[in-house]
């Protein structure tokens, strides 16, 4: 496989949201860009209740904390209390931390024939690089992961796996934030036939 640096595809293929995904043709196969901002509302939906479950704790805390002073029965009920709130505090940032990144994330996808490579960027560097040989792809197959979804949308939310064929070892991420079935298909399709691979009947 080539081992050219990754670069921003320039041309959108015809019915693929751009705003989603984009598709360069290479002489070796094809390119997948999906770009940031392209789950704003799945995002959004994981931000505001970060927010509500960072808010509640802090807001009740500062209250707690101007009701019973700084003496020592006031420290010690809220060091008691700290116990509870902290957790709720840290779950709470960890969903906005989890919406940040979806938004600013973007994941490149080299397909040829010798495998896939894949790349993820966020605020200009690249934090995760994959590679999985043809020979060793068992399947492309589709997932709704639950954070990707959005109540107000009509239709799921799709990401393509590449599953190895080595026991235990994850699987690639070759597509994702693919709203709706025809959407993922198509992509699934454009995928298998730039790597070469057949759809078999357990993966259909």
């Amino acid at each position: 496989m080539s081992t050219h640096p990754f670069t921003t595809p320039s041309d959108a293929a015809p019915r693929l949201p751009a705003g989603v995904v984009r598709l360069t043709r290479t002489a070796q196969g094809i390119e997948l860009y999906f770009p940031p901002l392209r789950s704003i509302a799945a995002s959004a939906g994981l931000g505001a209740f970060g927010v509500i479950c960072t808010a509640l704790p802090a807001v009740a805390g500062a209250a707690l904390v101007s009701a019973l002073g700084f003496d020592t029965h006031g420290l010690l009920v809220i060091a008691l209390l700290a116990g509870f709130v902290l957790p709720l505090f840290a779950f709470g940032l960890t969903f906005v931390a989890l919406a940040v990144h979806q938004v600013a994330n973007s994941l490149y996808v080299r397909v040829e024939r010798a495998g896939i490579a894949t790349a993820r960027r966020a605020f200009g560097f690249t934090f995760g690089r994959r590679v999985i040989g043809r020979a060793d792809i068992a399947a492309v197959v589709p997932r709704i992961p639950s954070r990707f979804q959005s109540p107000l949308a009509a239709e799921p939310s799709y990401r393509l796996i590449a599953l190895s064929r080595a026991p235990g070892k994850a699987g690639v991420v070759v597509a994702e934030s693919l709203s709706g079935e025809a959407l993922m298909e198509r992509v699934r399709t454009l995928i298998e036939d730039a790597a070469g691979l057949s759809r078999s009947k357990d993966n259909p």
